[in-house]
């Protein structure tokens, strides 16, 4: 039976395609917790998230009526379907859903493989798809609010975790975009992020390193002064808290304002057996892999670089002028782009 599940953005069952109906906000968190659990789920969990108040004879009978009424929307959508919730007498229920059907656990699948990737093009893939199960396209901090945004304060600590999770994995995709983007199109998206609520006390790591990433971004892109007004605006904050920023962020700041953090070239598909500086060839050069920039690099002029890229056939690949915070490309294959800097993932 084709059964399909969301609990992230949405809170949402189908059927054979079709919408299940619950009778009552219960019988819908009942059912989310059968599926974050993906396996069986103990009577006193349900009690505990559910009736965290009530007389515990009094709860068991809320229970029962309430398993009684998911199964009987499940049997009103597809005759066959109440039976996918199977109870363990003495010991709780289970909702039988196949994990692959369930976004949550499709998304935990892609966080833990993003956590292992081993470089950042499939980071970014794996982290792309983990975010798109949470629905909505607009990024957001601290995270959206699972099960359709209804969540009882009885249950605030699963939303929390799965919040968490979220963070998690949006911080990976954005290092991973930092890398394998050209950071002015990311720097305006993470200005964004800034702008929403986002208290730098109970998320101050978090804070912290959304500034770091745009301090970055910033300055990758040329703008040294946005990158050291993203620190302004850091430092405001939590100065009103009576707090300062961390050692790490200070010592990016210093090295932006000194102009000390390295570029480098990131090539996606150059066109196989180009030659490039030292005999470099383009294939040798086609996984992604940074060509490291530190200075003005020994070779042809900016005039005879210039003169070889407009050449047929010409042979200079990914030579660069370095100039304060911008590395000029005179030429590289189709499809190459570059990147200035980056931390490693």
């Amino acid at each position: 039976m084709n059964l399909e599940i969301r609990i992230l953005g949405t809170m949402e069952v189908l059927v054979e395609g079709h919408k299940v109906s619950f009778g009552d906000r219960k019988q819908r968190l009942a059912t989310a917790l059968m599926a974050e659990r993906g396996g069986r789920l103990e009577r006193e969990s349900f009690i505990r998230s559910l009736w965290p108040e009530s007389d515990p004879v009094k709860a068991q009978g809320l229970l029962d009526g309430c398993i009684s009424g998911i199964r009987n929307s499940l049997r009103e959508t597809a005759p066959e379907a109440a039976g996918l919730v199977r109870t363990h007498h003495g010991v709780g229920y289970e909702l039988t859903a196949d994990p692959a059907r369930v976004d949550y656990h499709r998304f935990t699948r892609s966080r833990i493989r993003s956590k292992s990737a081993t470089s950042p093009s499939e980071r970014l893939d794996l982290t792309r798809r983990a975010l798109a199960e949470w629905g909505s396209r607009r990024l957001s901090l601290p995270g959206p609010i699972p099960f359709g945004g209804d969540v009882p304060e009885s249950m605030r600590g699963i939303a929390d975790r799965m919040r968490r999770e979220y963070r998690e994995v949006l911080f990976l995709h954005l290092r991973a975009r930092l890398v394998c983007e050209p950071p002015q199109l990311l720097a305006p998206e993470l200005d964004q992020l800034a702008c929403d609520e986002f208290g730098v006390v109970e998320h101050r790591d978090q804070c912290e390193e959304l500034t770091r990433l745009r301090m970055e971004a910033h300055y990758r892109s040329g703008d040294t002064a946005a990158a050291d007004a993203a620190f302004g605006e850091l430092a405001s904050a939590l100065a009103r808290k009576r707090n300062s920023a961390s050692r790490q962020t200070l010592e990016l700041r210093r090295k932006i304002m000194n102009n000390e953090i390295p570029l480098r070239l990131v090539t996606d598909s150059p066109a196989a057996g180009t030659t490039g500086p030292e005999g470099d060839t383009a294939a040798g050069r086609s996984n992604g892999n940074p060509l490291p920039v530190t200075g003005k690099e020994d070779g042809p002029s900016e005039d005879a670089a210039a003169s070889a890229a407009k050449e047929p056939g010409g042979s200079v690949f990914g030579h660069t002028i370095v100039t304060g915070t911008q590395a000029r490309v005179f030429h590289l294959a189709p499809h190459a782009n570059y990147h200035e800097g980056g931390e490693k993932l």
